[in-house]
């Protein structure tokens, strides 16, 4: 499997609640990857409701990408749910991201 098919479906499981899948095919993707996947990881513990874990990896994706931030992420969504995408904002700055 091509490395970014596994963000697209890590991405695609977590949309599905599929969270435990999404998990494990983004885990593996950050591990080819590294810094990549790790922002659907950080979504996907927010989704379950795990802010303790969310924040871990918000904290290890600024460590691989210092450079990210929430606004710069949301411009590259192609996400026709204006709510998903509202949500998923907010769910990255409470778990620390700039």
């Amino acid at each position: 499997m091509t490395r970014w098919y596994s963000g697209v479906l890590g991405h695609a499981y977590r949309y599905a609640g599929r969270f435990e899948e999404a998990l494990s095919i983004l885990s593996e993707y950050n591990r080819q990857s590294p810094g990549f996947g790790l922002v659907d990881i950080v979504l996907t513990y927010a989704d379950i409701d795990d802010m303790e874990k969310a924040r871990s990896y918000a904290k290890a994706l600024l460590a691989e990408r210092p450079d990210f931030t929430v606004a710069n992420w949301a411009l590259t969504q192609n996400c026709a749910d204006d709510q998903r995408l509202l949500n998923d904002r907010q769910s990255l700055i409470e778990a620390g991201l700039p």
